[in-house]
């Protein structure tokens, strides 16, 4: 099935150049030339990849990735003149999944989108117990639904944060190293280079109250969901 592209972007050039290319290597593209209602466009049509300039006339990028998250599972490519690394990182830490800078190199686009796209495909949540309930206090996870809450107030996830959450669930108090984090998720193997693991755990993190505290680094051995399970 062909992936479906948004651009938001007000460089008109930069946009059909974009657009040509893509089409020509069998995407469907769509162009939309302002900040303004971009949002509440792409929640609508939940487009495959968005590729998002920073600096937009009426709302930012930044504003758009950050408000369209919690609603927007697909791969975010942020594109910016800017060449400050503080801008990239607050981009990554809105909830965007690549950055890369103008003048714009479109067979480096091309790479990077169909990168994205492979790990980005539905996934299934993590096979073993997957219809039991987890009680991690104050966490709770219900599998059938997909439902997380924490002190028993829902826990707004994405598709990818609740495959994270639901797996670490499953290994509470233990340390999973990176490539195993990244196969189970991702459903490929870690190149070393790739960084969608670290952008999705700090979006977990973020939401997660206190996430830092509860999912935890383990210096050169992985990560560490620091909940203990409670049967009922």
């Amino acid at each position: 099935m062909t992936a479906h592209i948004v651009i938001v972007d007000d460089d008109i050039d930069l946009t059909n150049m974009i657009r040509r290319f893509l089409e020509r290597h069998d995407f469907s593209v769509e162009v939309i030339r302002t900040g303004e209602g971009a949002s509440e466009r792409i929640q609508r049509i939940q487009p495959d990849l968005l590729i998002l300039d920073l600096m937009l006339p009426g709302v930012s990028g930044m504003e758009i990735c950050a408000n369209l998250r919690p609603q927007f599972d697909g791969p975010i490519v942020m594109l910016t003149a800017l060449a400050d690394d503080v801008d990239q990182i607050a981009g990554l830490n809105q909830g965007a999944d690549d950055y890369l800078p103008k003048p714009l190199k479109p067979e480096l686009l091309l790479a990077r989108i169909q990168a994205l796209l492979r790990r980005h495909r539905p996934s299934s949540p993590p096979a073993a117990n997957a219809s039991q309930a987890y009680h991690l206090p104050p966490l709770s996870i219900d599998p059938p639904l997909q439902s997380v809450t924490w002190h028993g107030e829902p826990l707004p996830l994405s598709g990818r944060e609740y495959d994270l959450l639901f797996f670490l669930a499953q290994h509470a108090g233990q340390v999973l190293a990176r490539d195993r984090l990244y196969q189970a998720i991702f459903q490929t193997h870690y190149d070393g280079i790739d960084r969608s693991l670290d952008v999705l755990m700090s979006r977990l993190r973020r939401k997660v109250p206190d996430g830092e505290n509860y999912i935890r680094t383990i210096r050169g051995q992985g990560y560490l969901l620091a909940l203990e399970k409670q049967d009922r």
